[in-house]
């Protein structure tokens, strides 16, 4: 379902194609005895890829739980990131998100970064000044 390459950081923002990156939800307590979810700890809602599909993007998932080097990594070789809704915990990943994202962007670089329903929550809770206590 996701394409797995990344696009080359050398890469003209003219010839690229436009990617999306997806933070991934945590399994809830009753999917994970679900025999088709047995394999997998997270997962990205199909309504939200099928969403960015049909706008031309390729998601490529950040995976909640992975290393910060891998995921800082993904992010410079794509062209922006959305945070999902969906009532999964990925608060640290996706506040390490917005922080580069800000750094790319202070650089003269636009790089988008789009909140959905929790992901919008979690964007207003990393630029608050009392963090999740603004919530």
């Amino acid at each position: 379902m996701f394409l797995r390459h990344l696009i080359g950081k050398n890469t003209s923002m003219t010839t690229r194609n436009q990617l999306s990156e997806s933070l991934l939800n945590h399994l809830k307590t009753q999917k994970k005895n679900l025999p088709e979810f047995a394999p997998y700890k997270s997962y990205i809602m199909v309504a939200y890829v099928d969403y960015m599909k049909a706008q031309g993007a390729r998601v490529i998932p950040i995976i909640n739980g992975e290393d910060k080097e891998v995921t800082l990594d993904k992010i410079h070789h794509i062209d922006g990131v959305f945070l999902p809704g969906g009532g999964a915990d990925y608060f640290d990943i996706g506040k390490t998100a917005l922080d580069e994202v800000l750094k790319i962007n202070d650089g003269g670089q636009f790089y988008p970064l789009w909140g959905t329903c929790q992901g919008y929550e979690y964007l207003t809770a990393y630029t608050a000044d009392m963090g999740m206590k603004a919530l």
